[in-house]
């Protein structure tokens, strides 16, 4: 999982294998924390749009009531988000560009080790998750829209 606000790149968030496969209780055990930290993590939101928004897609234990309402405790604001719709999340462009980046630099092959595979991964956002970038991806948005609008009503 990786976040951003404007151009402020968060912290990378990794599923670790022990924590065995995600479902609703996972998720808000691990990963809504997380979520809910980054604004102290960025130093605070400031400004006229200072609350969190957050978008995700709509897998079960992040549609479940009792996710919504941690979320809620938390004061997170989730974005309602129309189903089949990744090209609309600018995090999915991000998760696009990260795939290029590690197959370009190193191959269409298996990692070795989950402790690699993270390495990369990591390294992955770090490089491609520029605040440049970030800001490109938000200011695109309204054309997406657009695209996407016109390419539904054809």
């Amino acid at each position: 999982m990786g976040s951003f606000w404007g151009p402020i790149r968060g912290r990378a968030f990794l599923w670790e294998q022990d924590w065995g496969t995600i479902n609703g209780k996972s998720y808000r055990e691990k990963t809504v924390p997380v979520i809910a930290q980054y604004p102290a993590d960025i130093g605070g939101l400031k400004g006229e749009d200072n609350e969190l928004f957050f978008m995700q897609d709509n897998a079960p234990g992040h549609s479940a009531k009792e996710t919504k309402e941690l979320f809620y405790q938390f004061a997170v604001i989730v974005v309602n988000w129309p189903p089949y719709s990744p090209d609309l999340n600018p995090i999915e462009t991000v998760w696009k560009y990260m795939k290029n980046y590690l197959e370009d630099k190193y191959g269409d092959c298996a990692f070795g080790s989950y402790d690699i595979q993270r390495r990369y991964v990591l390294e992955a956002w770090e490089a491609v998750a520029t605040p440049g970038f970030l800001m490109e991806l938000l200011e695109s948005k309204p054309n997406r829209m657009k695209a996407v609008i016109k390419a539904r009503v054809s």
